[in-house]
Formats: C-alpha cells, sequence, structure tokens
C-alpha cells in the first residue's frame, strides 16, 4: 500500500514538472515572437522614416544645401503678396555652403529658401570649362517658377551675369526696399526712384512697374 502511494505521488510531481516545463516553454515562445514583432516594427518604422527624409531631400535639396524648413505663406488673407525682406547673415552662409560648381545668387537663394519652388528648371542652358576627366559641366541660364506667382530667370553673359525676378504688382518703396537689401553696396545709389546702381563695376537694378507685374531686372558686371 505505502509503495502504491509512493507511485502515485511520483506520478503526480512528473507530471506537475512536466506541466510547468511545457508552461515555459510556451512563455519563452511568446516573449520570441513578442520581440520579433517589435523588432520587425522599429525596422519598418526606421524604413518608412528613411524614405521619407530621402524624398524630402530630394525634393528641398539645391546640390548640397537643404531648405526642407517650412515656407512662410506667400499671400496674406486678403490674397496680398507678401515680399519678405531678405535674412542676408543666413543667405551668405547659404552661399558660402555651396559646392565650387555651383553658382547661385543670393536673390536665388532666398526664393528658394523663403519661398520654395513649385517647377523644376527650365530653359536651361550650360558650359563646360576643363579637358577630359577634369571636365565640369554648369548651368550658364534657366528659368524657374515659385510660390507666390514668382517667375525667375538669370543668364551669364560676356559682360557678367543678370537676372530678372517678376513678382505680383507691389508698391516701388516695398521694391526698392527689396533691392537694398540684396544688392546694398557703399558703391550703389538711387539714380532715380526707379534705378539703383554704382558708378562702375557693381551690380545695376533696375525696377520696372507693369500693368499687373512688378519687375527688378539685375545686370552684375564691368
Amino acid at each position: 500500500m505505502k509503495k502504491m502511494i509512493s507511485l502515485l505521488a511520483l506520478a503526480l510531481l512528473m507530471a506537475s514538472s512536466c506541466g510547468q516545463g511545457q508552461e515555459k516553454a510556451k512563455t519563452k515562445i511568446q516573449e520570441e515572437k513578442e520581440i520579433s514583432l517589435a523588432t520587425s516594427k522599429t525596422n519598418l518604422k526606421d524604413k518608412v522614416e528613411s524614405a521619407g527624409e530621402e524624398t524630402k531631400m530630394q525634393t528641398d535639396s539645391l546640390g548640397t544645401l537643404d531648405f526642407s524648413q517650412e515656407k512662410k505663406a506667400p499671400f496674406d488673407k486678403e490674397g496680398n503678396f507678401i515680399l519678405y525682406k531678405a535674412d542676408m547673415e543666413r543667405l551668405n552662409k547659404l552661399s558660402a555652403a555651396l559646392d565650387d560648381e555651383e553658382h547661385y545668387s543670393l536673390t536665388y537663394l532666398h526664393l528658394m529658401d523663403c519661398y520654395g519652388a513649385i517647377a523644376e528648371k527650365d530653359s536651361i542652358q550650360y558650359n563646360t570649362y576643363g579637358e577630359g576627366a577634369d571636365e565640369v559641366k554648369y548651368i550658364t541660364a534657366f528659368k524657374q517658377k515659385f510660390n507666390g506667382d514668382i517667375n525667375y530667370s538669370c543668364g551669364e553673359y560676356e559682360s557678367g551675369g543678370g537676372e530678372i525676378i517678376e513678382l505680383p504688382k507691389l508698391p516701388l518703396k516695398a521694391l526698392q526696399g527689396f533691392v537694398e537689401t540684396l544688392y546694398h553696396s557703399s558703391d550703389n545709389k538711387w539714380i532715380s526712384d526707379y534705378e539703383y546702381e554704382p558708378d562702375g563695376a557693381g551690380c545695376y537694378c533696375k525696377i520696372i512697374q507693369l500693368k499687373e507685374r512688378s519687375r527688378i531686372e539685375v545686370s552684375c558686371g564691368c
């Protein structure tokens, strides 16, 4: 009788141990599944964020520069165009960060940084220098559209570079302030209400008021 009781107790103990082992195994498998699922979610999130960043850089970058910060509203609540003052300290830093092969005016950088382009460059013209493996191709002229109904064009000529910025119609005083900020020089002065230029080499700026548009024409050279 005692022997039977001992055998029964042993069987119960073995069954209990087996049950505990199975429970531990199930718990371990569940933990491994949860860890695997968490890892998969993390990897997926990283891939999505990485893809988003890549798309953002492709959309809002210019060569080595990133213009992905939020742009300012080009119009007020009444629909009037807002001509923002250029941040010259920031623009000079952006210009200094350009590669040697990249040539963009402070005006163009201001439009990219503040308003943002809504189309790719078109009517592009190129020039090259160097030979063979050292040959470098660079843009000498192009046109581009920006938020706020802004049209920009630039070209490179024998006497220097030139650019045209066409905007919604604005008061003359606002346009004068815009020109003085971007093209300020101790040698420049207003020779009329519409012409800001130096006595010699430098940038010559001309404001033209059309019926429904305002245009700024700039020519820099000798």
